[in-house]
């Protein structure tokens, strides 16, 4: 079958998408809500529309042959763009994983941002949580022993304190003992 036979307006199934566009069913099905975006009929049947595939069609056999290296980018640019996933790219434009990511690396620069996927950014949101909660255990944990430290030098102090006190006392009980002014601590003078 050619796009030729098929008449502008058709509404096609599933197994004609495949056929036309050269993939399996299965492979309609993912790119359905992405790249095709079928109207669902009676007994639940999802009928494409003629345009659509056309489209499909056209963009396989333009990637089938040998095209510049811009063509790709450009056609990679538009998917992106348009919120198509990577993987979606790769089985829509038949090209390598390793191209479209670097191609989505570099669409992303280009707008002055990291691209991440959908899989990306909840992995990066899980991260964040984790560190975010990791901070707030490491914060408390510091608080508390900053708190502990507060509590040994009050301690530490108080004990000095009392101390100072004691050996002022006995010094105080030697100068009276020994009859010697304040300040003084022999009887030679000061």
């Amino acid at each position: 079958m050619t796009d030729t036979a098929v008449p502008v307006g058709t509404r096609l199934r599933r197994g004609e998408v495949a056929e036309l566009a050269g993939i399996s069913k299965s492979q309609v099905r993912r790119l359905e809500g992405t790249v095709l975006h079928p109207q669902v009929g009676p007994k639940g049947v999802r009928f494409f529309a003629e345009e659509e595939v056309r489209t499909l069609v056209s963009k396989r056999r333009t990637i089938g042959a040998e095209r510049h290296a811009g063509d790709v980018a450009a056609e990679v640019f538009q998917s992106l763009d348009a919120g198509v996933e990577p993987k979606d790219i790769v089985i829509q434009l038949r090209i390598a994983p390793g191209l479209v990511r670097d191609l989505c690396a570099q669409w992303a620069a280009m707008q002055g941002g990291l691209y991440l996927s959908g899989d990306g950014v909840a992995r990066l949101a899980t991260a964040i949580d984790a560190h975010k909660q990791m901070t707030e255990a490491t914060l408390v944990d510091s608080v508390e022993g900053a708190l502990q430290d507060a509590d040994d030098v009050e301690v530490s102090l108080r004990e000095r304190l009392r101390r100072a006190e004691i050996a002022a006392d006995a010094n105080a009980v030697f100068r009276e003992f020994m009859g010697l002014p304040d300040g003084a601590t022999s009887r030679r003078g000061p």
